[in-house]
């Protein structure tokens, strides 16, 4: 039955806007959707189509309605918009913002122009009809939202992509603010939970007061808010009972607080008669050990006094053994010391005599060895020379012959002490040591070969060292 109710609206549209221009009409169609919000602690919707939703055609011009019709139960509207003319239509639901677009059916080539010329265009996505809230600029709706037109270039009609970006420019503008309200909306009832949670049942009904400022008449808060009597009464009736509790334990407290004063009462006046009882107990046995200390005292005394003159009886008897003992052993140390200082001295005599032996054969090894040592430091002289140098004679004088030693008196002990010690030094590596022994040597015989050739060689490797 309704439908056949549409279907007859829909023929006498179409005869309506047919009488205007007997040529041809332009068939629009799209969808009315219904946008519900739910709003809680947070904000959730919905979009279904809708039937009923109101569409007026109007003549632009004179701002008269021409022709109108309602959604099906999908939603759907077909609207035929007479041709040459510049039309506006307003989508409408109750308690919705209405939505309005513009349709041009002018400059339509008029060899397109016959009986037969049904154009038509469906606008992709429809409307979609929301309620308003408070504080949010609806008034950029009242501006066409899309623009059909024909295009020259396609030779159909359709919408002006720049006009429809524009239009879709402000709903979403419209929907941000929309949905800023919605946070700080859902915010407060957040709020408000929580508080009612804990609970504080003045904040709680002061989150939901905030919420329903920001959108009367909203389910949710007064929902909420019917909850705070009995919040309040519940906290009340908590109040109560601690105050009762608290009172009950606070008798509690005093009744044991009174019962533990009187235990300790007892208990001080039973450990008072105690330690006077332990007082005089210690007291009568410190009495008793007293007088057995005193007593073990006198006898100790004359037990020492006993014992001390037995001691001294004995000390006089071993002092009298130890002086007997003494001068019989002072009379046995005094021969054997005799006999001992007389070995000794005959010992001493002979060790003297070895040692003055030993020392002339030692003397006279070393003076061997150091000319032999001599000799060999000779011989060495014409293989071991310094790096980079050509190889000297000992003597120039004597050219290959046997070293001739230059003495001067009184020195000959000496250089044989400085030539040993250099030699010594050369050995162990200590050359700058030994460069000064050799250059001593030179004192006592400038010319020595030897001397002047370990110098040379010590200067050498001081050199290859730095």
């Amino acid at each position: 039955m309704r439908k056949n109710f549409l279907k007859i609206l829909f023929f006498l549209n179409f005869i309506t806007a047919y009488s205007q221009n007997a040529y041809w009409t332009l068939r629009l169609q799209s969808n009315v959707y219904l946008r519900t919000w739910t709003l809680t602690t947070k904000a959730e919707k919905t979009e279904k189509e809708i039937m009923g939703a109101k569409v007026v055609l109007y003549e632009a011009t004179t701002n008269k309605p021409i022709a109108q019709t309602v959604t099906d139960d999908e939603g759907k509207f077909v609207l035929d918009v007479p041709g040459n003319g510049l039309y506006y239509i307003l989508v409408s639901y109750p308690n919705c913002n209405t939505k309005k677009m513009t349709v041009d059916t002018r400059n339509v080539p008029e060899k397109l122009q016959n009986e037969n010329y049904r154009p038509k265009f469906t606008i992709t996505g429809g409307f979609i009809m929301a309620k308003p809230y408070p504080g949010i600029n609806y008034g950029t709706l009242s501006e066409s939202l899309v623009h059909v037109q024909f295009m020259e270039g396609k030779r159909a009609f359709d919408d002006d992509k720049n006009f429809t970006e524009r239009g879709v420019g402000i709903c979403q503008k419209i929907y941000e603010a929309e949905w800023d309200l919605f946070m700080r909306f859902c915010d407060f009832n957040k709020k408000g939970d929580a508080a009612l949670a804990i609970p504080d049942c003045p904040l709680a009904k002061q989150m939901y007061e905030s919420a329903l400022a920001l959108i009367p008449g909203e389910f949710y808060p007064t929902q909420q808010l019917a909850k705070i009597p009995d919040c309040l009464k519940q906290n009340e009736n908590k109040k109560k009972t601690e105050e009762e509790k608290k009172a009950r334990e606070e008798q509690e407290r005093l009744a044991k607080q009174k019962e533990a004063e009187e235990k300790a009462k007892r208990e001080a006046e039973e450990k008072a008669r105690k330690e006077a009882e332990k007082a005089e107990k210690e007291r009568l046995a410190k009495e008793k050990a007293e007088q057995e200390r005193l007593a073990k005292q006198k006898e100790e005394e004359e037990r020492a006094k006993r014992e001390a003159e037995e001691k001294a009886r004995k000390e006089a008897d071993r002092a009298e053994k130890e002086r007997l003992a003494k001068e019989k052993a002072e009379q046995e140390k005094l021969a054997k010391q005799k006999a001992a200082e007389e070995k000794a001295r005959q010992k001493a005599e002979e060790e003297k005599r070895k040692k003055e032996e030993m020392e002339r054969l030692a003397k006279e090894k070393a003076e061997k060895a150091k000319e032999k040592e001599a000799e060999q430091t000779a011989k060495e002289q014409k293989i071991e020379n310094v790096p980079g140098e050509p190889s000297e004679d000992p003597d120039p004088k004597k050219g290959k012959g046997k070293t001739t030693t230059y003495q001067i008196l009184g020195s000959q002990e000496n250089y044989k002490k400085n030539l040993m010690r250099a030699n010594d030094l050369f050995k162990t590596k200590r050359y700058e040591e030994a460069k000064s022994a050799y250059q001593e040597c030179l004192k006592y015989k400038p010319e020595d070969p030897l001397s002047k050739l370990r110098i040379r060689q010590c200067d050498s490797l001081l050199n290859l060292k730095k």
